[in-house]
């Protein structure tokens, strides 16, 4: 007769484990393909089972309301329960739904705590957000060194962040480095600054027509400090006409009569309006520019508003991601 082997059946936690992971690359798929309802049930499903980044993607879309009306609550729910099994971008999440009082209440303590956590994992975007909070508390070395992690990683923002705190500090040829990593990204407001950089000298080899280029282009992308800043070094060496030019457009977009950063103390971290560094609130939409007063937020708006896009966590596909 024939011997019958029993194949043992994995443990229940094991096949809970799988079922997971099976839903929620259905789901990434469904995602895929824009079924973001199909994507949605998936992924609730996935996270429902413990999936720790299906329950990230179900706060994300909870937040968003994608695939699902639109909840806050159970967006920070699905945040609080990917978090605590120590997922990263979750920790993130929650931080930012604690800073806002969205889905929980408001509460500074904990935000920063869950922003720390993140942070230390290795996650870009907190580590960038980390040292901003540190920087509001006067830790500038902390916060040159969370800064510098992040744009290590090769975030932008960071980049900027950390050229700012270095500007600051005096650190020029630092400082300078980062600048050029941003602007070789696109980044206006990096570009203008490096332009100033190499027009006065300044953590760079002297190169004022380098500088003049620089400011141009960063002026050209809508950047106002850096418009500013081009008619001061435009009237220094003498081509009036050309920095009338650029005055009267200025004018004529609505700048603040006289506004600049001024080459020599332009600072990333300055009022989009008026270019002061001092009394800062950022942008609570993009959470990438700042203005120093409620009279520049309203002036500054209808310029601000075309580029002012609120950052969206991105959604995992990846479930070893």
């Amino acid at each position: 007769s024939l011997i019958r082997h029993r194949v043992p059946l994995p443990p229940e936690s094991a096949s809970i484990t799988i079922m997971g992971d099976i839903k929620f690359q259905a789901a990434s798929d469904h995602l895929h393909r824009g079924e973001d309802e199909a994507a949605a049930r998936l992924f609730i499903e996935a996270a429902e089972l413990g999936h720790v980044k299906a329950q990230c993607n179900a706060s994300i879309l909870f937040d968003t309301g994608r695939g699902v009306p639109q909840d806050p609550v159970r967006a920070a729910l699905w945040a609080q329960r990917a978090a605590d099994q120590g997922d990263s971008q979750a920790q993130f999440n929650l931080s930012t739904f604690y800073l806002h009082g969205r889905g929980v209440p408001k509460d500074l303590h904990s935000s920063r705590r869950w922003l720390r956590k993140a942070a230390h994992q290795g996650l870009p975007n907190a580590q960038v957000h980390f040292a901003a909070w540190l920087r509001t508390e006067g830790k500038q070395d902390e916060a040159i060194e969370w800064s510098e992690r992040a744009a290590e990683a090769g975030l932008l923002e960071a980049q900027r962040g950390a050229a700012s705190l270095r500007h600051a500090r005096g650190d020029h040829h630092i400082a300078g480095r980062w600048l050029k990593l941003a602007a070789d990204r696109g980044d206006a407001g990096a570009m203008g600054v490096l332009g100033g950089y190499y027009f006065t000298g300044r953590g760079v080899e002297r190169d004022r027509e380098r500088g003049i280029e620089l400011m141009r282009s960063a002026a050209e992308r809508g950047d106002e400090h850096s418009r500013a800043d081009l008619v001061r070094a435009l009237l220094e060496l003498g081509r009036v006409a050309e920095a009338a030019e650029w005055a009267e457009r200025r004018a004529a977009e609505g700048a603040a009569p006289g506004s600049s950063a001024g080459i020599a103390d332009n600072n990333i971290f300055a009022c989009v309006f008026c270019g002061k560094t001092e009394n800062l609130k950022r942008c609570s939409r993009c959470r990438a520019a700042y203005f120093c007063s409620r009279e520049c937020l309203e002036r500054g708006w209808p310029a601000h508003k075309e580029r002012c896009v609120r950052p969206q966590a991105p959604l995992v596909v990846d479930p070893h991601g």
